[in-house]
């Protein structure tokens, strides 16, 4: 019989430990930190852009207001990263007349939530929408208006990467309903690289008016559906025309009635045998606008090379 007889719950093999084990520590909650001060004349709903390429953009606009600019301290990384990088905004910003502010790289964390800021931050005035569509048909010009309209993309990650889109491919402008949707937050510009600083986009009430309006000025409405759904093969639709393409959510698609208040269905067609595989609706939209470009830049008959 063992001098030491172990207690009757412990088991052989901790029993040998037993008495050396220690009971854990209990975790300490973080300290309470103060959020980092901002610049002087920010008001405390200051909108956030921050990314080199976004807080680029929203600068060489014009129209743009900023307040002030945040940079992380000279300790953090050199300011030449990303061709030009934090000192190319820098400068723009003293061209704008833009007050300046050097902070911390952990400030800067806590500023934009652990958002991908590259040790730049912006402070602006809320972003303003148009409230319908016609400012994104007259922003069109002579050219046959291209608009994207979005009903229930929820991610702002999608949505900064559609206006990215419709932006470099030429469309002219986004259409986001007020409701259940994603709206322009800092991440949805920070996805955008800037895009939305300069590409007009449009919230609004009530999608079916909205709808009906660009009906009105002749706009046909296409609905992008998945393989399978009836939709008719980009390059087989007239894209030259005027055109807004409907991208709905990727679980459910486009609600019913804004379904049926349009014109036609436009797919992307892919190769079978994927088991279910298919592309998200940033890369869906990327697809079709770039076939409405091509379409709008094809060469006339006899000039091509």
């Amino acid at each position: 019989m063992s001098a030491y007889p172990r207690p009757p719950h412990a088991s052989p093999a901790s029993s040998r430990y037993s008495s050396y084990a220690r009971p854990p520590e209990p975790r300490r909650p973080p300290e309470p930190r103060n959020p980092p001060s901002l610049p002087p004349d920010v008001p405390a709903e200051a909108r956030l852009v921050y990314g080199i390429h976004a807080v680029s953009e929203l600068l060489r606009n014009p129209e743009s207001q900023v307040y002030a600019l945040a940079l992380g301290s000279r300790s953090g990384p050199p300011r030449s990263e990303a061709g030009g990088g934090l000192s190319a905004v820098q400068a723009l910003a003293v061209e704008r007349g833009v007050a300046v502010s050097e902070y911390e790289r952990a400030d800067l964390d806590r500023l934009t939530r652990g958002g991908v800021h590259q040790g730049v931050v912006a402070f602006c005035p809320s972003f303003r929408y148009h409230s319908d569509v016609h400012g994104l048909l007259r922003g069109a010009g002579e050219q046959p208006p291209l608009v994207v309209i979005l009903d229930g993309v929820t991610d702002p990650q999608n949505l900064g990467a559609l206006v990215r889109s419709t932006y470099v491919l030429g469309g002219h402008g986004v259409v986001l309903p007020m409701n259940h949707s994603a709206q322009v937050t800092a991440a949805a510009v920070k996805a955008a690289a800037g895009a939305t600083e300069v590409l007009p986009i449009a919230q609004v009430a009530n999608l079916i008016r909205a709808l009906r309006d660009l009906k009105e000025r002749e706009v046909q409405l296409l609905a992008a559906v998945a393989p399978g759904q009836g939709g008719t093969p980009a390059w087989d639709l007239d894209l030259r025309r005027p055109t807004a393409i409907l991208l709905g959510s990727e679980g459910r698609g486009l609600k019913p009635q804004v379904r049926k208040s349009c014109d036609g269905r436009i797919e992307v067609p892919m190769q079978t045998g994927l088991h279910g595989a298919s592309l998200n609706v940033a890369a869906a939209g990327a697809v079709l606008l770039y076939e409405a470009l091509r379409q709008r830049h094809k060469p006339a008959a006899g000039n091509s090379q």
